[in-house]
């Protein structure tokens, strides 16, 4: 029985390094992902899309760059830091509002004229702290789940 597990140990450590093609696909295609994703939560307002879209796409992004090249080199300090401060970021815009002397996320701020960047008032900043958010989690997620996988 203990010799199973350790065979089964050594085949997780021989695991086959990502081809040439698997990594050139990653290089070129992470970035583009990435900035598709930062549009996406940027220009929720303005068209389909929001910090939820925006946030997979940045995540599925950065899980490409760990399929491609078999490493995450994130501290996961970071990444529970940084999903800590957008959410205190969510809580502070919502709260915003509150202190106009309106309800938790209302649009305290004025809005722009239509079609423009900057003409959804505190939505357009409430999507890129989604966006964050997301993507930082289900980057988490992703990472947890590897790192367990190995354990068993």
């Amino acid at each position: 029985m203990e010799e199973k597990k350790k065979n089964e140990e050594k085949e997780r450590e021989e695991v086959s390094e990502p081809s040439i093609i698997v990594k050139s696909v990653a290089c070129i295609v992470f970035p583009l992902a990435f900035t598709y994703g930062v549009y996406i939560f940027v220009h929720g307002h303005l068209t389909p899309g929001g910090g939820f879209q925006g946030g997979t796409i940045i995540a599925s992004s950065v899980i490409l760059i760990y399929l491609g090249f078999g490493r995450l080199n994130i501290p996961e300090s970071f990444m529970t830091a940084l999903e800590s401060i957008a959410a205190l970021c969510f809580i502070g815009l919502g709260c915003i509002g509150i202190l106009k002397g309106g309800n938790f996320l209302w649009n305290a701020v004025g809005l722009g004229e239509a079609g423009n960047l900057l003409s959804a008032g505190i939505l357009g900043p409430i999507y890129v702290v989604i966006g964050i958010k997301v993507g930082t989690e289900l980057t988490s997620i992703f990472n947890n789940m590897r790192r367990k996988s190995y354990e068993y």
